[in-house]
């Protein structure tokens, strides 16, 4: 559910609303005859709706156990899928779901949760709240109902967006930007970095594509320390999450609606696409990439320039790209060089 601090709802609407909107692509299936009627307050993710008169997507099969669980009151999902909405939920049926979902979050959030535009003066909102004891640094920006917390350092030239809570003994280093977060005690982010800014969410076919607002924010539990020029993009629904105690070295790369569990650690040049979801005490090595929607258990090392491309068990460790268990990893690479120096590579071994 989106913020009321940081976006502002549209709705409700109807409905018929919602399938005239997306051009009649829309069918409805559920417990409801007289539907066209009904309204749709808000739009959530599977996990995070609680509302009945909230309406979810799912497009994919591997969120089909959150569909079976969800709270919410409406989803958007394709035919194929539509056998797994539960019994009191409204299934809008759609050849085209991921499409026609972005168009209804268009109609609830037109703005799509824009970056305020900053001043080249220092501007302290008089309506942000800022404990005495918290030090700014020359030419900080600081928006309405943003709130400062207790001994909290504020580096130069640094922004803190509308509504952005920054916990007690917080440090913010110098020409960081802060939008749509939640930052708990003692975090640490270093010069350059960026929280909370647009993520990388569109729907692309052959209509061209299609913005997905980005209305999720950022939480940041304490004790995190997050190094120079890393960007941790905010969630499009649900909320980005980096865990308690987790370390993130310079120039890392975080999208929208991954979670980081406690005691995580990402090296240097990582990149974690979108939904990816990381269990507790994770180690990720220099230049690692991930795919979108995997999990990543408990656990897990990942070695240095791997390419994750699927889910990972618990406490396994892989390497290479894509991805194998370590063990696999090594006797490949033994393997390659025989080939090599026995001068056998490429031959037919017949």
């Amino acid at each position: 559910m989106a913020n009321p601090l940081y976006y502002s709802n549209e709705g409700p609407f109807t409905l018929q609303e919602l399938v005239e909107a997306c051009e009649g692509s829309l069918t409805y299936q559920g417990p409801q005859s007289d539907w066209k009627s009904l309204m749709v307050a808000d739009v959530g993710g599977l996990r995070t709706a609680k509302a009945s008169r909230t309406l979810s997507l799912c497009a994919m099969t591997s969120y089909v156990l959150d569909l079976k669980s969800t709270l919410c009151g409406f989803c958007v999902v394709s035919e194929a899928l539509s056998i797994h909405v539960p019994d009191g939920v409204g299934a809008l049926i759609s050849s085209r779901p991921q499409r026609d979902f972005a168009t209804i979050c268009q109609l609830f959030y037109p703005q799509g949760g824009f970056i305020p535009l900053g001043t080249q003066e220092a501007l302290i909102h008089p309506e942000a709240h800022i404990d005495p004891s918290a030090q700014l640094g020359q030419g900080v920006c600081v928006y309405k109902n943003a709130v400062i917390g207790k001994g909290v350092k504020i580096g130069p030239y640094s922004v803190i967006g509308p509504g952005v809570h920054v916990g007690s003994g917080c440090h913010i280093g110098p020409h960081v930007s802060v939008y749509y977060a939640h930052l708990d005690p003692d975090v640490y982010i270093g010069p350059g970095t960026r929280i909370g800014q647009e993520g990388f969410g569109f729907i692309a076919d052959a209509q061209g594509h299609v913005p997905l607002p980005q209305i999720g924010g950022v939480v940041i539990e304490e004790g995190v320390h997050i190094g120079a020029n890393v960007t941790i993009d905010r969630g499009s629904l649900d909320d980005t999450q980096i865990g308690r105690g987790s370390r993130i070295d310079n120039l890392v790369q975080v999208a929208h609606n991954v979670v980081l569990g406690a005691g995580c650690v990402l090296v240097a040049q990582v990149g974690v696409a979108g939904s990816t979801r990381f269990g507790q005490h994770v180690m990720v090595g220099g230049q690692a990439g991930f795919a979108p929607h995997l999990t990543i258990g408990s656990g897990a090392q990942i070695a240095a320039q791997s390419g994750v491309m699927h889910n990972i068990e618990e406490k396994n460790v892989v390497s290479g790209s894509p991805s194998l268990p370590i063990q696999e990893w090594r006797k490949l690479n033994v393997m390659l060089r025989r080939l090599v120096r026995t001068g056998s590579f490429g031959k037919n071994p017949s």
